[in-house]
């Protein structure tokens, strides 16, 4: 499956980002340069998180030159505001107002960093014990932009803490490399809570029948989505 088999009027981005060029690369379905693009390479390339993958050569662009790309999340670990770029620019007259945006992320960390131990670690103790890819990474504030800017009811945002949450007494390891069946398993069933809190709104608002707020992430205190405009629980 090449990229270059999406209708035209389904619009596909990815980030990814070369590190020889110390750049991003936006690879997009609208750009004729990488319509011959596999799908399960971009994939990789998108994905190879340092440390867990390897980096991922591609051949991009117009000149067809060899490119070593890692995980875009280095750069735009919420590519939300990417899309967004991505929709003024092929549709030039369309105001943010207009847009409808669902931004659906992948559970964030609550893990306790020790502060007063930290004054003395040095990059070994920052990668083992600190989890500095994951403090780099963190996208949270995207997704508060995103919701900022946004006209109130058009954004919803999928969420929530991977290790605490109501309705979910059995919570996934928050570690990025726990591939076990027991914790994918675990994290199935978050997205089967997820679906429960958020899945009848997402439907209404793909199909402009949505009526209720911009919602953000799931309150850890009572398992509902948050209302980002009163900050409370709805």
């Amino acid at each position: 499956f090449i990229i270059g088999h999406i209708a035209n009027d389904k619009h596909v981005l990815a980030v990814s980002y070369g590190i020889e060029k110390r750049k991003p690369e936006v690879i997009k379905s609208t750009n004729p340069t990488h319509r011959n693009l596999y799908s399960y390479d971009v994939a990789d390339a998108s994905s190879a998180a340092p440390t867990y993958f390897p980096t991922k050569e591609m051949s991009i662009g117009s000149q067809s030159e060899e490119s070593w790309l890692v995980d875009g999340g280095i750069v735009a670990n919420n590519p939300t505001m990417c899309a967004i770029a991505e929709a003024k620019h092929a549709w030039g007259d369309v105001s943010v107002d207009e847009l409808r945006v669902l931004s659906i992320g992948t559970g964030y960390l609550t893990r306790k960093i020790d502060g007063p131990e930290s004054q003395a670690w040095g990059a070994l103790q920052w990668f083992t014990i600190g989890d500095i890819l994951n403090l780099l990474t963190d996208e949270r504030v995207v997704a508060y932009q995103t919701l900022a800017i946004t006209r109130p009811g058009n954004c919803i945002r999928v969420n929530a803490e991977l290790r605490s949450q109501p309705g979910l007494p059995d919570a996934p390891d928050d570690a990025m490399d726990d591939i076990s069946p027991k914790n994918i398993g675990r994290l199935k069933q978050l997205g089967d809570l997820w679906f429960q809190q958020y899945g009848d709104a997402t439907v209404k608002l793909l199909l402009d029948q949505y009526t209720g707020p911009s919602l953000d992430r799931l309150d850890p205190n009572t398992g509902r989505p948050i209302d980002y405009k009163t900050g409370r629980s709805t």
